[in-house]
């Protein structure tokens, strides 16, 4: 049998994940919103950033170790918060956080996870963080964040940016994505997903700025 090549790069990841994932789940994972300019943008500023060489160094024992706003990690590459994990792979984000863990990092928990707060939480040792869309419901907000607090999380990141969906563009990616993200509002408003609690009201107010 021949030996699959391996990937090299992070945009070697992508290719393979286009060769191999359906293209309605590759659009959404790979996709941005209206013309991709912050798509563009992230490739773009990432790839200016380098490595400086240093020679004639005793490089026998490395630390890569830093503190991000008072969490000591090993590594200095954080996981942001994405939703879904799920579409890439069966287990979700019970490996990405596996994954996180390992390697001394921090895993910043999507609002829309396939998986709830205490299931991520029992899945490693590591460190959590949760991204928290606002409800205008401050009741709910809070019982959002005491959850979360239980379970072991110890930072909130707060989006405030989806309070307008975004346009669709002329690209079948951003359609898909576009009709996507509006599916997963309309079930947020709702609730959260696995990370709701008792749904209290069958039709609680849609997430809103603080």
């Amino acid at each position: 049998m021949t030996a699959l090549p391996q990937p090299i790069n992070l945009f070697e990841f992508e290719q393979f994940a286009k060769e191999r994932l359906p293209k309605e789940e590759y659009d959404y994972i790979a996709g941005g919103a209206t013309d991709e300019i912050s798509v563009d943008r992230n490739h773009r500023a990432f790839a200016s950033w380098a490595l400086r060489p240093r020679v004639l160094r005793d490089v026998s024992a490395l630390d890569l170790s830093t503190t991000v706003l008072g969490t000591k990690v090993s590594l200095p590459v954080l996981i942001a918060p994405c939703g879904g994990h799920k579409r890439a792979h069966p287990d979700g984000e019970l490996a990405t956080y596996r994954a996180a863990a390992a390697c001394g990092s921090i895993m910043a928990v999507s609002a829309n996870s396939n998986t709830s707060f205490e299931e991520l939480a029992k899945a490693a040792r590591g460190h959590l963080w949760v991204q928290m869309y606002p409800f205008r419901d401050k009741e709910m907000t809070q019982e959002w964040l005491d959850r979360a607090k239980e379970a072991g999380y110890e930072a909130i990141i707060v989006t405030l940016d989806s309070q307008w969906p975004p346009s669709a563009s002329a690209t079948s990616a951003i359609i898909i994505a576009g009709r996507a993200v509006l599916t997963i509002r309309r079930r947020m408003r709702r609730r959260r997903g696995p990370q709701a609690g008792p749904e209290k009201d069958p039709t609680p107010p849609r997430p809103g700025t603080i």
